[in-house]
């Protein structure tokens, strides 16, 4: 192998050695600097000893410049032509081959001496390609020592691209315990696939929980969570890491996961009551979904229940919260027959807003008792003080259109949403023609073959 190697750059390494001048040569130290086509500049040294037969052992030692690589090779070189000299030096680079029954790295060296001016220069041809060197005779015999290696630079620290989603205004981060927590403003999700393993979602979960920096995030998302029962418990588990969120959305599960009334939700008020600084909260699914506890949440401006049927305990339990910070509530009120079991009773502390000194964005929606709450909304105490009141996505008709039609104080919002409704038309544009509030209602869903059924938007 070593020869057809040889033979190979034979052409340029003899052409590269009939340039060399000819020198005669004495046992020196030279301080050397070349430039190899492949690795870029060097710096180093190069000791030569003539023996007695002419030959030179030679031992060259060089640091290359742009790597902080070190090399050092050795070996004896032979007269070739006046005062010229050439050879095979082996050590970390260079030509593989079998050189004397041991495998080896090895070169094809050029070297050329001037003693009258105390300088050499020479050739290196091997497997990492080409490289030429002039160096001057060191000023002492004492090899100078190597110059240390540049610190490598450490590896870049894994990070993760945001999802392309956001919440509460944070970009939301698909949870990969191999990379952890990297941006710290931002949300991370948990979720699992609906055929994932039982705890699937619980060990996930944890890992995230466990993640040294869980307590600086400030966003919390739960996805999908399969048959996963005791999420809660495990968040119950690490609530004390999670004191500094500002953002936490259960239930972030659409519907081709699963729909909304399948999903198995649970009692969040022993969660919610332990963190003091959470601003934005959502919920998605209303089956076993609890507020239990009487706590304060003094910095949470935002709520959004969104169900195809919230209980009635569930609906008072959140009314009966002191929220003093709150500016809008959205909650979906569904229908009884997959939970909403509440009536316009149970919205007392929604109308009477003494818990909520600073709403002004109230939703009660996707209900089908839209009517009755209408006839409530224009006596209550909270009424005076909405920019936004939403009886949207529910069961409202003429009949409870005809409590908002003409209030003053319905006129004075600035904002009245009743899309998706039963109403006739004519009573629509007497809604819309209202002034100064902005009425929004679309197409009525009155069915003129079945004129009494009534449907929320979302059930099941």
């Amino acid at each position: 192998m070593l020869r057809k190697l040889l033979n190979l750059t034979a052409g340029l390494f003899f052409t590269i050695l009939a340039a060399l001048p000819a020198y005669a040569v004495e046992a020196s130290q030279f301080q050397i600097q070349g430039q190899d086509l492949r690795r870029g500049p060097y710096s180093g040294t190069l000791d030569v000893d003539p023996k007695p037969d002419g030959s030179l052992e030679v031992e060259r030692k060089v640091r290359f410049l742009l790597t902080g690589v070190e090399e050092t090779q050795r070996g004896v070189l032979n007269a070739r032509g006046q005062d010229r000299w050439q050879g095979v030096i082996r050590g970390s680079a260079g030509i593989t081959g079998a050189l004397g029954g041991t495998r080896t790295r090895s070169a094809l060296f050029a070297l050329s001496v001037d003693d009258a001016t105390d300088t050499c220069q020479g050739a290196v041809v091997g497997g990492r390609g080409v490289s030429t060197f002039a160096g001057r005779i060191s000023p002492s015999a004492t090899p100078t020592p190597a110059t240390p290696p540049t610190p490598a630079t450490p590896p870049t620290p894994a990070t993760q691209t945001p999802s392309g989603e956001t919440f509460a205004g944070l970009n939301i981060y698909d949870f990969d315990p191999a990379i952890g927590i990297t941006d710290t403003a931002g949300a991370y999700r948990v979720a699992v696939d609906w055929d994932a393993e039982d705890d699937a979602f619980t060990d996930l979960l944890g890992k995230l929980l466990n993640d040294p920096k869980i307590d600086q995030i400030e966003g919390l998302v739960l996805g999908s969570w399969g048959d996963s029962d005791d999420f809660i418990d495990v968040l119950l588990q690490h609530k004390a890491k999670l004191k500094g969120l500002k953002a936490l959305y259960v239930g972030d599960i659409d519907y081709e996961e699963a729909e909304i009334s399948w999903i198995q939700n649970a009692d969040l008020g022993p969660l919610l009551k332990d963190l003091p600084l959470l601003e934005t909260l959502k919920v998605r699914g209303g089956t076993g979904l609890r507020f239990s506890g009487a706590f304060e949440l003094a910095y949470l401006k935002e709520i959004v229940i969104e169900s195809g049927g919230t209980s009635a305990s569930a609906v008072r339990q959140l009314g009966a919260l002191k929220l003093p910070a709150l500016e809008r509530l959205e909650l979906w009120l569904g229908t009884d027959e997959y939970g909403g079991s509440s009536t316009v009773a149970d919205l007392r502390g929604f109308f009477e807003g003494t818990n909520f000194p600073k709403l002004t964005s109230l939703g009660l929606m996707n209900s089908d008792i839209s009517n009755g709450i209408a006839e409530a909304i224009v006596k209550a105490p909270i009424l005076s003080r909405l920019e936004i009141l939403d009886l949207s996505m529910g069961t409202l008709d003429d009949r409870g259109a005809a409590f908002l039609l003409g209030n003053d104080k319905i006129k004075a919002l600035k904002t009245l949403n009743l899309d998706r409704h039963y109403m006739t038309d004519a009573v629509r544009d007497q809604l819309k023609a209202m002034t100064p509030v902005k009425v929004v209602a679309g197409d009525t869903e009155l069915d003129d073959q079945s004129p009494d059924d009534r449907y929320t938007a979302v059930g099941e």
